[in-house]
């Protein structure tokens, strides 16, 4: 979100600064950034000046597009087929498909624009 939110604003998201707020060590954050940026989500500008951006509009992207980027696609999951196939056999199971279909239809409903809008990710305001 903090790329999401810089980028609104024009500017590109340091990597330190990621880390920092984000409490990572910043070989690990460069880890995520991987996948992020092969999807074609996050593009980076190298040098002085340089940093993390979104490569997408933040309307254009889901959670359920990053839940796939780090996970595959999650309604297309072994577990999810056999969750389906057994859910008669086990009430557990069918729960946990249940479960799995709201998560997906509320990730496909959010977007990083949704999100960035919502005062729900808004920076802290300390007041003394």
């Amino acid at each position: 979100m903090h790329i999401a939110r810089e980028s609104r604003n024009g500017r590109l998201a340091q990597g330190k600064e990621i880390a920092l707020k984000q409490n990572l060590n910043e070989p690990y954050l460069e880890q995520i950034m991987i996948p992020l940026r092969r999807s074609g989500l996050v593009r980076t500008v190298r040098g002085r000046n340089g940093g993390y951006g979104l490569g997408k509009e933040p309307g254009a992207v889901t959670l359920y597009d990053i839940i796939q980027i780090f996970e595959g696609d999650p309604e297309g999951t072994e577990s999810n087929e056999k969750f389906i196939a057994t859910k008669d056999k086990n009430p557990v199971d069918a729960v946990w498909s249940e479960l799995a279909q709201v998560v997906n239809a509320v990730a496909r409903d959010r977007t990083l624009e949704s999100m960035l809008d919502s005062n729900i990710l808004a920076e802290p305001e300390y007041v003394i």
